[in-house]
């Protein structure tokens, strides 16, 4: 019973843009692969015995509530590994471990298990039951182990922000771009609209010229009458 993360590689190096991931694979410092020698120097912080439902148990079958629980130690490392073995010696390989870095939810599982001072342990992958001797040290592991998921959704959160902070960088990026094409493009038209209205103007200037000229040559008496200020009769 354990859950492995899907990591690229071995060495957490923080990234010069975002200290808490890795500049190889970028994944978080909590999910990254720890070497043998860093996972030793974690520190614990919660242990105690459980009972520990055995894997696979449906408990909708009333026949499967019957299973009987295995008790194991359970140990809570500070980067979110969640042990349990046979005893309580550091020599003695865990059966199974827990990363709390996946986990989405830590739940009351007493009316679905049966069983009093129950938690289930929900992964994207399996659930997990545990139950405490006494009220008191179920109580100690919930506290413990609802931060994680807690945690876990406000980072999802977080990066759910980026991309959207982005898509909203780049709108006004091109909004700024089609509001200088589009002064630019007013401008021209403008222009172009000056022109036109000065060469009407000097078109109907023109036209009014060739017609008077024109009218002169058609009738000369009154193109001398005109120059002459005198009426003839």
């Amino acid at each position: 019973m354990s859950v492995k993360a899907d990591l690229s590689c071995s060495k957490f190096q923080a990234n010069i843009f975002d200290k808490s991931r890795c500049q190889n694979c970028f994944k978080s410092r909590e999910l990254h692969l720890m070497t043998n020698e860093e996972f030793n120097q974690a520190k614990p912080i919660y242990a105690s015995w459980l009972c520990l439902a055995p894997e696979g148990t449906e408990f909708d079958n009333p026949l499967q509530r019957s299973r009987k629980w295995q008790r194991r130690f359970f140990i809570l490392y500070e980067h979110g590994s969640l042990q349990f073995a046979l005893d309580e010696s550091p020599s003695t390989i865990p059966q199974g471990t827990v990363d709390l870095n996946l986990c989405t939810e830590v739940i009351d599982a007493e009316a679905r298990t049966g069983q009093k001072n129950a938690l289930c342990i929900i992964t994207p992958e399996q659930e997990i039951f545990i139950r405490g001797d006494s009220k008191e040290i179920i109580n100690g592991w919930s506290e413990q182990l609802t931060v994680f998921p807690q945690t876990n959704k406000q980072n999802q959160r977080k990066k759910s922000k980026v991309p959207s902070a982005q898509s909203q960088e780049q709108h006004t990026s091109e909004s700024t771009v089609c509001s200088i094409g589009a002064t630019e493009t007013g401008a021209v038209e403008g222009s172009e609209l000056c022109c036109s209205e000065q060469d009407d103007g000097r078109s109907t200037k023109t036209w009014a010229e060739a017609s008077k000229r024109t009218q002169d040559m058609r009738n000369p008496l009154a193109a001398d009458y005109v120059d002459s200020g005198k009426c003839r009769k």
